[in-house]
């Protein structure tokens, strides 16, 4: 038996990587000569030693303990020369590799394939399927508004309300997300991008009636009043007829170029004669009245200031609303909070003229008069809870509110960049 391979083995004992030094004590335990028991029981005992080395260590101190039962039984064996053992294909460490390779790769391909989802969704949608998407979901929430209506006017008249599944909103009636997620070019298709938001407005405030009616069927509490309520779904309802007038030029405007390819060129016919006597003068038509958008920007700008700034009354709720989730308590409660404030008043400065010559205004404003409202009811809420020391009951609601006012307030925003890049020098 070699004592050469033997002593490198051992030298190799001190390597400084832990995987050469498990190799060593492996083709020792292997060789099986007593003379290696004592190094590779030094670093079995040896408590700074790596946990895999140690283990190591103790199979092979186990290997020469199995040789020592078979000497003491008698049993006969051949142990290998050192230059016949040879190292193990696959040792943990190998192992180890080989699943970090293979994590990585998975972990790549994951990638690859959420790439592959979340692509074609940001790509632009045909306007044409965006169009009948808008016009089903507005069918479908006009359907819902009118169920609401019926349920609140029997409350109204009534005093108990209509609970049955039948008058539950469908859940496109009561879910924007989709809507808010659609990626709309709104100067390639200003008139279908009115249209979603208009329609987003109208279904954020179903949502908020239907979510109120949830409560008093659970609770038999009403948050708000009957008749805010129903103004909710009176001003949903208008919102909608306005989004259906955006779905009409959006569809004019999608049916144009193919009516006009089809229509056949028509031939030029021969001038008539001028005549010697001079032609009576007409008058030049009338040019309606510009709108000033800028007058709009200006006060819409500054009311947004008020209201969603850092300081601002709907940012402040939200804040106030999120101390009660984590906290179950706000600072809020010490606040001078009034919701029938001026500054939370709805905007009705808006123009007749102004509106009919531009009918994104009045999108605009209903929009903003939404956002205020929403927040204003929050705000009762919010109160409430205060005055009760409880905020049990009013929690969801009231906060879902606030989201909700912030929500339509931020589509104002987004709506007079759009204005402010018209009116831009």
């Amino acid at each position: 038996m070699s004592e050469d391979i033997i002593q490198r083995l051992v030298d190799q004992l001190e390597h400084e990587k832990p995987r050469k030094r498990i190799q060593a004590i492996r083709w020792l335990a292997e060789i099986g000569n007593p003379s290696v028991i004592t190094p590779i029981n030094s670093i079995y005992q040896d408590e700074h030693e790596k946990p895999e080395v140690r283990r190591a260590a103790g199979d092979a101190l186990g290997v020469f303990k199995a040789i020592k039962e078979c000497l003491d039984q008698g049993i006969d064996f051949e142990l290998p020369e050192p230059s016949e053992v040879k190292a193990p294909r696959w040792t943990p460490e190998l192992l180890r590799r080989l699943l970090v390779v293979l994590g990585v790769v998975f972990a790549v391909l994951v990638v690859i394939d959420v790439a592959l989802l979340v692509i074609p969704v940001t790509r632009p949608a045909d306007p044409s399927r965006m169009l009948a998407l808008l016009q089903a979901r507005s069918t479908q929430a006009r359907v819902d508004v009118g169920k609401q209506q019926m349920a609140w006017q029997t409350y109204q008249t009534s005093g108990q309300m209509d609970c049955s599944a039948d008058l539950d909103p469908a859940r496109e009636s009561v879910d924007a997300s989709a809507l808010r997620n659609l990626t709309i070019d709104p100067a390639a298709e200003p008139a279908l991008n009115q249209a979603n938001l208009a329609l987003i407005a109208a279904i954020d405030q179903l949502t908020l009636v239907s979510n109120n009616r949830v409560v008093v069927c659970s609770t038999g509490a009403l948050p708000g009043t009957i008749d805010e309520n129903l103004q909710r779904l009176t001003q949903a309802a208008a919102v909608l007829d306005q989004g259906d007038q955006f779905l009409i030029q959006a569809q004019a405007t999608l049916v144009a170029p193919t009516a006009s390819a089809a229509t056949e060129p028509v031939k030029p016919t021969a001038l008539p004669e001028t005549p010697t006597s001079e032609a009576p003068p007409t008058e030049a038509p009338t040019a309606a009245p510009a709108v000033d958008l800028a007058y709009y920007i200006r006060e819409l700008r500054q009311r947004l200031e008020f209201v969603t700034g850092a300081r601002g009354e709907a940012t402040l709720l939200a804040q106030y609303w999120e101390d009660v989730r984590t906290a179950g308590q706000s600072a809020g409660c010490r606040q001078a909070m009034d919701p029938a404030a001026p500054i939370l008043a709805d905007y009705a400065g808006l123009r007749p003229a102004d509106s009919a010559a531009d009918p994104r205004l009045a999108n605009l404003v209903t929009t903003y008069n939404l956002g205020v409202a929403l927040t204003r009811d929050s705000m009762r809420n919010f109160m409430q809870g205060c005055n009760s020391n409880n905020f049990g009951p009013v929690f969801m609601v009231g906060q879902q509110q606030a989201l909700q006012g912030i929500s339509a307030l931020n589509q104002v925003s987004a709506l007079l960049d759009q204005l402010e890049a018209e009116v831009a020098p």
